[in-house]
């Protein structure tokens, strides 16, 4: 299970309510429990009548997680991106610095081969049969970490002027709260209820309608205060990265697409 597809109860869990828990069964059942009765509490926020019979609540949970986990990934990890392509650079010239003091003496090569075997430790299988050495396992590191610098290129680019498509932003990146109510549960609600995300007010001028309810009850249960005005302000404002995010153009399609 990846940072992307966590175990999807887990969105819903303080881990406070759990110091009573005495074994792993008993802490799994009680972990899929809570992320069920919140889903049931988000729906009947929402309304039995904006409720598809056939909603698959599991992928409804799923789909929350997802939001919830990667909220930060989204928009904060950007600051480590230049960080992270500048360390792969220097681990794919550190394996080249490597590769050429192996090459050259293939007693050497072999020596430290036999001292990993008998300590244990086991390198992957090289291409084509050819024997294990440590040249080889290096050349396979070298060009795995060089794939992941060009994936993580694009990663970097995408951080640096991906919030840019939305201009109302001047430049700074939404806030978690920002992109939970404005981008990721109004694709989500939109998805699991099959129903256009918009909102509405009642008699009274308050924010209203079945979108709004869904994305406030599921911040409540989620452990985030948000008021139904900044959900309101949100959707409208955050429109731009909406679309960005439906048509695949995001941070995290981009991960998953090239990994």
């Amino acid at each position: 299970m990846s940072l992307l597809e966590p175990q999807p109860e887990l969105a819903f869990c303080n881990p406070a309510d759990f110091k009573d828990v005495r074994s792993p069964a008993e802490y799994a059942q009680r972990v899929k429990m809570v992320g069920a009765q919140a889903i049931d509490r988000i729906l009947k926020s929402v309304g039995k009548e904006h409720v598809p019979h056939n909603l698959d609540r599991q992928s409804l949970c799923h789909e929350i997680a997802n939001a919830y986990f990667s909220r930060a990934f989204d928009l904060f990890e950007g600051s480590k991106s230049r960080q992270r392509l500048e360390a792969l650079r220097r681990m794919r010239e550190a394996t080249e610095t490597l590769l050429a003091l192996l090459k050259p003496d293939v007693g050497i090569d072999a020596m430290i081969a036999a001292q990993l075997k008998r300590a244990g430790i086991a390198m992957p299988s090289p291409p084509m049969s050819q024997p294990l050495t440590l040249v080889s396992f290096l050349e396979q590191l070298r060009h795995a970490i060089a794939d992941t610098e060009k994936i993580q290129q694009g990663i970097n680019e995408k951080w640096r002027t991906g919030h840019k498509q939305d201009l109302t932003l001047r430049g700074r990146r939404p806030t978690e709260k920002e992109w939970l109510a404005g981008v990721a549960l109004p694709i989500c609600f939109e998805r699991h209820f099959r129903l256009p995300a918009g909102r509405s007010r009642g008699k009274a001028g308050k924010p209203s309608g079945p979108m709004v309810r869904f994305i406030s009850a599921t911040m409540q249960e989620l452990g985030l205060t948000y008021a139904d005005e900044s959900i309101v302000k949100a959707y409208s404002l955050r429109a731009p990265l909406r679309t960005q995010r439906s048509r695949g153009d995001d941070i995290v399609t981009e991960i998953r697409r090239q990994t």
